[in-house]
């Protein structure tokens, strides 16, 4: 199926796909995310028009978690003064994604479907902020801020990376609600074969850094092609993610790498929540305290004894 594959063809759900365009200067990574959504967005029963943007923000996430090489932590939060204080997304080493926001109910726009609100709609005035948690205490830990900017979110991330990281970068994302399934991009719950929940599919493309002269031949060309691109091509279940990518760049040559499985799943535990409230004991007057993990709604009760 792909030139020069050195991975065996997924079909793509709830895993990231690194990918290498073939005698050019581009890298990129895939994802389509199922079963990781809808657990996250299930567990929240937050407002749809707060759904599909907490969708994007863990997509992008996602993809962006498959550019790390080594262990830690990952976190991207938005923080506005709009309708939508807060909203923050996690993915660890393991593929373990969890995300969580905050809302002004009354604040939010009326959710209409097929119908995307604007950052600054949802948002006001924010930045988005990037943090890396190596789980080696030797390595430095990374942070970066932007402001939001653009209409969406994927825009924001892509000023991110040319104003930060000085890094050409293209997104084409897309998310489908439960009730916009369409019959050509009908789909199935692997687990209860019947139409479900959440779906999303992004690829993003970065240039590489490279004094050939015709890198921006390169860039302009695969970026018109990731902009083609259409929803039932990036979410439709008839097109496994792999013969998508080699539809798109087998001119060139694609090489794929080992996928990157991922699991909704919080790392909350007693044993942290004990720990952290032991260091807190006198900011509280009762001997009991009750914590709620806002990622994944589980209670604790500390002794504070």
């Amino acid at each position: 199926m792909l030139s020069d594959t050195i991975s065996a063809p997924i079909e793509g759900l709830d895993s990231v796909r690194p990918f290498g365009v073939e005698t050019t200067t581009i890298s990129g990574h895939a994802v389509r995310l199922e079963r990781v959504l809808n657990s996250i967005i299930l567990r929240h029963n937050y407002p749809n028009v707060v759904n599909f943007t907490l969708a994007k923000l863990i997509t992008l996430s996602v993809v962006l978690y498959g550019t790390f090489k080594y262990k830690g932590v990952l976190t991207l939060q938005i923080k506005g003064a709009g309708a939508i204080q807060t909203m923050v997304c996690d993915v660890d080493h393991n593929g373990y994604v969890r995300a969580y926001a905050r809302f002004d109910e009354a604040m939010l726009p009326k959710w209409e479907s097929g119908k995307e609100y604007s950052s600054s709609e949802l948002f006001g005035e924010g930045y988005l902020l990037m943090v890396v948690d190596p789980a080696d205490l030797n390595q430095q830990r990374y942070q970066g801020v932007v402001e939001l900017s653009g209409e969406t979110l994927e825009s924001s991330f892509m000023h991110y990376f040319t104003q930060s990281v000085q890094c050409q970068t293209m997104i084409q994302l897309q998310v489908m609600p439960p009730e916009e399934a369409k019959h050509e991009i009908l789909w199935r719950d692997s687990q209860h074969l019947e139409r479900f929940g959440w779906r999303s599919g992004c690829i993003m493309i970065q240039q590489l850094q490279d004094a050939r002269l015709s890198i921006v031949d390169d860039w302009e060309t695969a970026v018109t092609m990731v902009l083609s691109v259409v929803q039932a091509e990036l979410i439709g279940e008839n097109l496994p993610l792999d013969d998508l990518l080699y539809r798109l760049f087998h001119e060139y040559g694609v090489r794929v790498h080992s996928p990157l499985p991922l699991e909704a799943r919080c790392r909350c535990s007693q044993e942290k929540v004990d720990k952290v409230l032991s260091e807190l004991t006198d900011q509280f007057d009762e001997p009991n305290v009750a914590v709620t993990c806002e990622f994944c709604g589980q209670e604790y009760v500390v002794d504070l004894n």
